[in-house]
């Protein structure tokens, strides 16, 4: 279990599969990115109450693969990097 380096982008792939991808491996403000920001020092933003949540997990979690490697391949090359570089 470890820590995924940097900032990073999280994009369904053509089969509807959440991939993390590193920030800088994607365009700026890509709105294909699942992930949202939600507190920015500042005021918290509106969100889906918990009844929500648990209705859209119960929909979609199903259709995904019980075991998916979903790390991009840009992301495994950062890791890599990042791991030679502790152990220099």
């Amino acid at each position: 279990k470890n820590s995924l380096p940097g900032e990073f982008v999280v994009k369904k792939n053509d089969h509807g599969v959440p991939i993390v991808y590193p920030k800088e491996a994607c365009i700026e403000n890509d709105t294909e990115n699942l992930l949202r920001v939600v507190y920015d020092h500042g005021k918290v933003s509106e969100w889906d109450d918990f009844d929500t949540i648990r209705r859209r997990v119960a929909k979609d979690w199903p259709l995904l693969p019980r075991t998916y490697d979903n790390i991009s391949p840009e992301l495994k090359l950062k890791i890599s990097e990042c791991l030679q570089e502790i152990k220099n």
